[in-house]
């Protein structure tokens, strides 16, 4: 199967029913990469300059940022950001005030969504092609916090680009945390065995994500 990271960053990477295993670079966009939180933040920014400046649709982005740094109107933004980095809890506000308007309608977040998710299916489809996929069925599993918001115009879209390569395919957005992989592998590794005990052990000690903040009704994803 494939997986496909959208949180902070984006990353993909795959294995094929031969073992043979394909993790793309992943690094930034210099190198190739693009999408997550972190593209969203410098996308929603630049979108919300050209609602002012009259160079795009209009955005509801234009009122909300100012509102949520604190300042008045866009100028306001354009001059805390050339005077100050922002904050590591700007940055994370961003992204959640992108689905936020995505929700009540905003055409300008709505397309950065989508443009995200085609571009992300874009890798995980060349990941298919480079690993001989493209006729099997394979989960592709959605991991990172935009992805686990379940937002039908984030995964449909990236399920459209992934489909122009692999038509089987299908999403799957884990319910655990990574880390349970992480300690199901090293049981694996070990050859520990694996009872129902200890996995009763790992479910009740995962933190609820019940409450995380992205999050939508939309879970489980049903395509």
């Amino acid at each position: 199967g494939i997986v496909s990271i959208c949180g902070t960053g984006a990353g993909h990477a795959g294995r094929n029913d031969k073992g043979e295993l394909l993790i793309l670079r992943n690094l930034e966009y210099m190198t190739g990469n693009l999408g997550g939180g972190d593209d969203l933040v410098s996308s929603s920014l630049h979108f919300a300059f050209r609602s002012e400046e009259g160079t795009f649709h209009k955005s509801m982005l234009e009122e909300a940022v100012p509102a949520l740094f604190g300042v008045s109107g866009m100028s306001g933004v354009c001059d805390l950001l050339r005077s100050f980095e922002l904050t590591k809890e700007q940055r994370f506000k961003l992204p959640i005030l992108v689905f936020d308007l995505a929700n009540k309608g905003d055409r300008v977040c709505r397309m950065l969504i989508e443009d995200m998710g085609r571009e992300e299916g874009r890798y995980a489809a060349a990941v298919s092609r480079r690993l001989n996929m493209t006729e099997t069925a394979f989960p592709a599993v959605l991991t990172g916090s935009l992805f686990k918001t379940g937002m039908p115009l984030l995964i449909d879209s990236y399920m459209a680009s992934l489909h122009e390569a692999s038509p089987l395919a299908y999403p799957v957005i884990p319910d655990k945390p990574p880390v349970v992989g992480a300690i199901l592998m090293a049981a694996d590794i070990t050859l520990l065995l694996i009872s129902q005990t200890f996995l009763s052990c790992i479910r009740g000690s995962c933190p609820s994500r019940r409450n995380s903040r992205l999050r939508t009704e939309a879970r489980p994803y049903s395509p």
